[in-house]
């Protein structure tokens, strides 16, 4: 029997970036319940960004947060030629930015080992003094703002690239309603998709609401999550990336759904 065999997990993920890891769960015979909670976007004002783009050519450091800060930064500047040090929060970003054609093939990406948070990030001996030094953050709107503040108190200029935006995918009660009725275990990959589903919970759906594991990438938002009120501690990947994620939902399956 294949190892999610009857596991019904709803993937919450922006719909283009949903798919490989629907693949890896439905291959290993679980059925995927599709509902993006947000959709990516490109800036609202790309043009405005240009000038701030330009000066960060000439960054001592460039650190992009997501995959998505690579694509969409490259959306607003086709003919973008940052010359500083290049950093990536996880994997996936630094494979994004090495696939970028207009940088050479042997500009290093540094990006934590193992910790792919900016805390990780943070630890790396590259990000420990960075006294006078210029360094973009190539990033979306809204966020935490932790990272920039550590750059700022390690002395570091910091300028922030907000070059997509997260929006809120609108979904009907009903749908709402047919999803938190069917789906096993969840799988939320930010502390915004744990507040807009419970945003989008009908009313009198709390309970079962809450009765629903979760996978989640941090212990910060794990605790987002306890403290949104669900009974189940939610289940944290080794890494944050598709393969990781296939691995606890398994793990979890084995144990026999809880």
């Amino acid at each position: 029997m294949s190892p999610l065999s009857g596991v019904r997990v709803l993937v919450t993920r922006p719909a283009q970036q949903a798919g490989a890891l629907c693949d890896l769960i439905e291959s290993a015979g679980g059925h995927c319940l599709r509902q993006p909670l947000f959709s990516i976007e490109s800036a609202a004002d790309p043009a405005a960004l240009r000038p701030a783009m330009t000066r960060a050519e000439d960054a001592d450091w460039l650190i992009f947060t997501s995959a998505n800060a690579v694509e969409q930064a490259w959306a607003v500047a086709p003919d973008w030629r940052p010359r500083g040090g290049l950093a990536a929060i996880g994997q996936a970003t630094a494979a994004a930015l090495r696939d970028q054609s207009c940088l050479a093939d042997d500009r290093e990406v540094i990006l934590p080992e193992s910790d792919f948070r900016s805390e990780g990030l943070l630890a790396l001996p590259a990000m420990h003094d960075l006294d006078g030094q210029h360094v973009a953050l190539v990033t979306g709107e809204g966020g935490r703002g932790a990272l920039a503040e550590a750059i700022l108190a390690r002395g570091g200029q910091v300028e922030r690239l907000a070059v997509y935006r997260r929006l809120p995918c609108p979904v009907a009660s009903d749908r709402m309603l047919a999803l938190l009725g069917e789906a096993d275990i969840a799988v939320l990959t930010s502390g915004e998709s744990v507040s807009r589903l419970v945003q989008l919970s009908p009313p009198g759906m709390d309970g079962q609401l809450r009765q629903l594991q979760l996978v989640v990438p941090s212990n910060r938002v794990l605790k987002m999550a306890l403290d949104f009120g669900f009974e189940h501690r939610p289940l944290l990947p080794e890494k944050v990336n598709n393969e990781s994620i296939l691995a606890v939902l398994i793990r979890w399956a084995e144990q026999g759904f809880r």
